[in-house]
């Protein structure tokens, strides 16, 4: 039961944060010309976020108000960390895309990706201290935190490959379904990161 939660609340977080940079770009207008400056730190702190809260809440379910207080440092940790390196990925994709570097828009999006799953994996990780009785011992909260963060690289790198194989079937089908190859994409990346 507890993988189909962790599951669910990636696919969530990832459309809660994909929705709300598309408020940002569409209904506020910011920054659409550098699109990728406004998603990215927007899915990787909704991710962040969102596991952060998924590992609190599932890992003890009947202590909502203890949750509560013990959720506010390690979220406000992952928000700074997901908006640090969503911006800090949008700035590498935007230099990536410069007409001088040609590099292809496949090996951007995957390398975005990883950043994003690795930025996801240690801010699980590294709030894990604070949530947790087990990690006062620094072995085993070392361990967490470098399992965390490989995890999250690898359940990135996994559905950068998937997104890619999945965007080339849907650019063979009619142009309606264009315009759900971002969010297919971002719930697909919360699924394997959940």
């Amino acid at each position: 039961m507890r993988i189909y939660l962790y599951i669910l609340a990636g696919i969530v977080s990832a459309l809660i944060g994909w929705n709300l940079g598309q408020f940002v770009l569409s209904d506020l207008g910011l920054l659409r010309q550098m699109p990728e400056l406004v998603l990215f730190p927007c899915i990787s702190a909704s991710l962040a976020i969102g596991m952060v809260l998924n590992e609190i809440f599932v890992s003890s379910p009947t202590r909502t108000k203890l949750n509560l207080r013990t959720a506010k440092f390690p979220v406000l940790i992952a928000a700074g960390l997901g908006l640090s390196v969503g911006l800090l990925t949008g700035g590498i994709a935007q230099v990536l895309f410069l007409p001088q570097i040609r590099t292809p828009a496949v090996v951007v999006r995957v390398i975005a990706w990883l950043f994003i799953g690795g930025a996801i994996g240690f801010s699980e990780g590294f709030t894990w201290r604070w949530r947790s009785i087990e990690a006062g011992d620094k072995k085993r909260y070392l361990h967490r935190l470098r399992i965390s963060v490989l995890g999250g690289i690898g359940a990135s790198f996994v559905a950068a490959l998937l997104f890619e194989l999945i965007r080339g079937l849907l650019g063979k089908l009619p142009s309606g379904f264009a315009g759900v190859e971002d969010p297919l994409g971002f719930s697909l990346l919360g699924a394997l990161l959940g």
